[in-house]
């Protein structure tokens, strides 16, 4: 439980609904290191920091983990997101498994069974065997011990108050200066000081050995509010991502000469101590405190009563109620021992404090239970079931709101653990008492303005109740800095990735957490012993391939991280590790998330016996929806553990050099779409003031429409594009008026390779081609284009390509077809019968398609690039090929060409292009509309006239850019306003 000790100008009483705990800043480091030069210092830190069960160690984090509320939302049966997992997973049924069934497997180690369970849909439910009913007699429970766990103190003021000694002359006082750790991150879960930590801490040593000391830069807009009494007022967006609180280079360097001044100029010649006449000290303002409570629950053997003349010794009144209203004295020689349940009845004292009336007798080598909480029942422990009813004659007024995240606990449903953002009942009495004893009275200073405002806002809180958690002591032996937690980090996926290690030093980390591995698994939890069991199986298949300094399958490593995974969501119930874009698809993150337990397809091969590998085709592992690419879960822990170049090493979605040419040209390409944007701008700007002026109601309402087009083309992130947010408006603003395709510039479309080479043309170095269209005289763009050019052939000689002008080319072209640039602005078509030289200047009322398609840049690029690289290029194009072949897959007819369409004929559903979504209706009657969705669910690619129809609407989209809208025949001219006449006349034509 988290509490925080307030200062009196600070707080005031007030109901108020608590915001949701932000996710504490995490002390990742950052990804370059700023401190270049400064020594470093391996501080021990000799106080553990406290549990947090929302804590995810940084091998584990997922981008994509899963929200802690799912599962509540799980125990009312609606977690999960239909889209999200496959049909054959919604359809299998869930088994329910008795715990003492999965501890007799596992201490008759029958892995395979245990193994076969996570095939199945399975919750896990507690028998009598393994649980003691919570009301039983037997049960003797004790509270008396209590621990502060964590604890913050903050200056109130500038200064150093915080952790300078009371006393004047402290000769047991000690502070270690430690300015060589300025990587080092502050985790303030529990430390809220009104404002956003990141990058404002600096770690400055130890105070007493023991309490770490931390420098916060605070914002001048926090001490401007202070100064007038509003500090409370003062608020900063808290950052909803994972931010470092260690401040940035220069800030750090900054401090350090600072404090080497002050320490030159008062200090010559010493060591250095904290300075005793530090100005202007105070009190402090307030601490965070952590109290924590330790619950135990033993089977007891038989009670003892213990006398009244020692329970009593003083012969002081008892009651039967903690209540001074409504509490009665009692005879404590006639006052019952039990109730009709066998239950002690309780007596109190004067003071409401409870006495114990028996002694619980049992073994004293006897372990007490473990204890859980009902998720069912969590807001049992925060709403009073007297207050149901709130009531309030303020508007303002609202009842407390109280969030609760749940844990799971050893892959149980509805048992494990809870996270809220409010205090238990019994705790919220305590504070009470506390701030009504030691809360001082408000200031008056006479005036009627506060008398008023003192009695608005009540008396001063002295205590605030700020968030509680209720765990098992086995988390402390199973969270990221447990010894037994190996699992828990990732070291099996680290290990197993070592065998792509590069560098000496990465290569004795491999062999490092190899050997951590040998000794591991070594003990679990009867539910975990399936998933400990796999864990075990694929390491120990992965043996000869590591001894032999062979490396292991991208596949295997991205399985075992996904086991991980699992694992350390039934020990820590933490769904942030859930990595869903992979673990959906593979049932696992699905099934975590609704039943607490893991669930694998039967694409996960397990074999039947111990010796058997843990493997999946590769044809089956998820993959990118649009790219093909397959899904990954072990990115983290591999770049903690070997850096980036290790990730990307093993994946690599390009080289190096690719990569850095691919961001050279589209910066290109960006500016050159910025240019062609100002330009179509200007020109549809004056024509739309134009028209705003005539005075001709038509002309009025075309510009009115041309101003919504252009905004619409200006906003969509590919102008260039067939993208109904981008085309459809580029037509709209033609000068001339409506028209189905843009004016041609040219008859004869190019492809992207050759607009590629005609830009590479131009803008080389060494004799370069005259400037002609797509480029217009003075575009910015251009010099881009020159030096992107000159970059990406220096990349080419750093990579040894042989050919670097077909390098630049292809990569410009790769580029194109990445951005969808399908038409581009040329200049103006010849004068028919008039010779000379032809137009050269952009027009941008004239355009050239690119749509011929004689080869990809995703192909040309092949035939360039390195060997390694090759791979991964026709690894991609036989992701798709074999996405194609599927029947059933997703697919789009967009990207091929009218050569290729026999390859999508045994297809059974349309083409994603087809969707509504993607069609420019507009608003159109309502019939078009259901016409067009009757056609996309009545498709059917098994009958042969379906296809047909598909494959000449293919044909008849590749040609209609180059076709004018042909005028429509005199007998259903009069047919135009009638939709259901006119699709009536076509159906009957012939």
């Amino acid at each position: 439980m988290t509490s925080e000790f307030v200062d009196e100008l600070l707080q005031y009483v007030g109901v108020a609904a608590m915001d949701i705990p932000e996710h504490h800043i995490d002390d990742v480091n950052p990804d370059g290191d700023e401190y270049d030069g400064v020594p470093r210092t391996r501080d021990t830190d000799m106080s553990v920091a406290p549990l947090l069960l929302d804590d995810v160690p940084d091998e584990l984090q997922a981008d994509d983990g899963v929200s802690q509320h799912h599962i509540l939302d799980s125990l009312r049966d609606c977690a999960g997101d239909p889209n999200l997992g496959s049909l054959p997973y919604e359809d299998m049924a869930v088994k329910r498994v008795k715990l003492s069934h999965l501890k007799e497997c596992f201490e008759r180690q029958r892995a395979m069974a245990a193994c076969e369970l996570l095939y199945r849909r399975t919750e896990i439910v507690i028998d009598s065997k393994c649980l003691h009913p919570p009301t039983s007699p037997s049960l003797a429970f004790d509270l008396s011990n209590h621990f502060l766990d964590f604890m913050l103190v903050l200056s109130k003021s500038i200064g150093f108050d915080a952790i300078l000694p009371k006393a004047a002359s402290d000769l047991l006082f000690v502070f270690n200066l430690d300015l060589h750790q300025p990587h080092r991150t502050l985790k303030s879960k529990h430390a809220d000081l009104g404002f956003s930590l990141a990058g404002r801490v600096l770690y400055l040593g130890r105070s007493r050995g023991k309490d770490t000391v931390w420098l916060v830069m605070v914002p001048k807009a926090f001490l401007a509010a202070q100064d007038e009494g509003v500090a409370n007022g003062f608020t900063e967006s808290q950052p909803k991502r994972r931010n470092s609180t260690n401040m940035e280079g220069r800030h750090y360097f900054m401090l350090v000469m600072f404090i080497a001044y002050v320490c030159q100029k008062h200090l010559p010649g010493r060591n250095i101590t904290c300075h005793t006449q530090y100005p202007d000290i105070s009190i402090n303002a307030w601490r965070n405190i952590r109290a924590a409570t330790n619950l135990l629950a033993i089977k007891v053997d038989r009670w003892q009563d213990i006398p009244a003349d020692d329970l009593n010794p003083t012969g002081a009144p008892l009651f039967d109620s903690a209540d001074q209203i409504r509490r009665n004295v009692i005879d404590l020689d006639t006052f019952a021992m039990l109730d009709d349940n066998r239950h002690e009845i309780p007596i109190y004292t004067e003071r409401g404090k409870r006495l114990k009336r028996r002694v619980p007798l049992c073994c004293p080598s006897r372990s007490p239970c473990g204890l859980l909480v009902n998720l069912h029942g969590r807001h049992d422990f925060f709403i009073d079931p007297t207050a149901m009813d709130y009531a309030s004659d303020s508007e303002d007024d609202h009842a407390p709101q109280v969030f609760v995240n749940a844990f799971r606990q050893c892959g149980f449903k509805s048992a494990g653990h809870i996270q809220a953002n409010a205090i238990p009942l019994p705790m919220v009495t305590l504070v009470a008492k506390i701030n009504s004893n030691v809360a001082a009275t408000a200031f008056d200073d006479g005036s009627d303005e506060d008398d008023e405002q003192g009695a608005s806002q009540g008396p001063k809180l002295a205590l605030k109740g700020v968030d509680c958690q209720f765990y098992n002591a086995v988390m402390h032996r199973v969270r990221g800095t447990a010894d037994t937690h190996d699992a828990q980090r990732g070291d099996v996926t680290a290990a197993l990735t070592g065998s792509y290690a590069l560098g000496a030093a990465q290569k004795k980390t491999a062999a490092r957490l190899q050997e951590a591995c040998r000794i591991y698994p070594k003990c679990f939890l009867w539910t975990t012993y399936g998933i400990t069991s796999m864990i075990e199986k694929l390491w120990d298949s992965q043996q000869e391939a590591l001894q032999q300094g062979k490396k292991i399958s991208p596949y295997i490593i991205e399985l075992s991280s996904v086991l991980e995974r699992a694992l350390n969501v039934a020990h820590t119930g933490n769904t942030q590790v859930i990595a869903t874009a992979l673990m959906n698809p593979l049932w696992v993150g699905r099934s975590l998330v609704d039943h607490g337990t893991p669930t694998f397809p039967d694409s996960v091969i397990i074999g039947h016996t111990m010796q058997d590998g843990v493997h999946i085709p590769q044809s089956r592992w998820p993959r990118h929806q649009i790219h093909q690419l397959p899904l990954t879960a072990s990115k983290r822990s591999q770049i903690l553990n070997y850096g980036v170049e290790q990730w990307e090493h093993i994946y690599p979605l390009r080289s190096k050099h690719t990569r850095r040419s691919l961001v050279a040209a589209d910066i290109a390409l960006s500016s050159y779409l910025s240019d062609i944007k100002a330009n179509v701008r200007a020109i549809v700007e004056g024509m739309i003031e134009e028209g705003l002026k005539s005075l001709d109601e038509d002309d009025i309402n075309r510009a009115r429409q041309r101003k919504v087009s252009l905004r619409m083309w200006l906003a969509s992130d590919k102008p260039l594009s067939w993208d109904v947010k981008a085309y459809p408006p580029l037509l709209a603003l033609n000068p001339t008026g409506a028209a189905s395709a843009l004016p041609k510039g040219r008859d004869h479309a190019m492809s992207t390779l050759e607009l590629a080479k005609l830009i590479y043309n131009m803008a080389k170095h060494n004799n370069p081609i005259p400037l002609q269209p797509p480029f217009f005289a003075k575009a910015p763009s251009f010099n881009i284009f020159r030096v992107a050019i000159e970059f990406i052939t220096a990349q080419a000689t750093l990579a040894d390509v042989e050919n670097k002008p077909a390098y630049v080319k292809n990569i410009f072209a790769m580029l194109f077809d990445d951005k969808e640039i399908n038409h581009v602005p040329w200049s103006a078509p010849p004068t028919p019968n008039v010779v000379g030289r032809p137009h050269r200047k952009v027009v941008f009322t004239h355009w050239r398609s690119t749509s011929q398609l004689l080869e990809t840049g995703q192909r040309a690029i092949m035939q360039v690039v390195n060997a390694e690289e090759q791979a991964v290029l026709a690894d991609e194009l036989l992701a798709r090929n074999t996405a194609l072949q599927d029947a059933k897959s997703p697919w789009c007819i967009n990207t091929l060409t009218i050569n290729e369409l026999p390859s999508i004929l045994h297809k059974q559903s349309g083409p994603d292009d087809f969707l509504i979504n993607h069609a420019s209706l507009g608003k159109v009657d309502p019939f078009i509309i259901a016409t067009y969705q009757w056609a996309i669910c009545c498709f059917n690619g098994t009958n042969p006239v379906h296809m047909c129809a598909l494959a000449v609407s293919h044909i008849f989209s590749r040609q209609a850019p180059n076709l004018g809208r042909p005028d429509a025949p005199a007998s259903i001219s009069s047919l135009k306003n009638d939709s259901t006449a006119l699709t009536a006349h076509v159906c009957a034509a012939p």
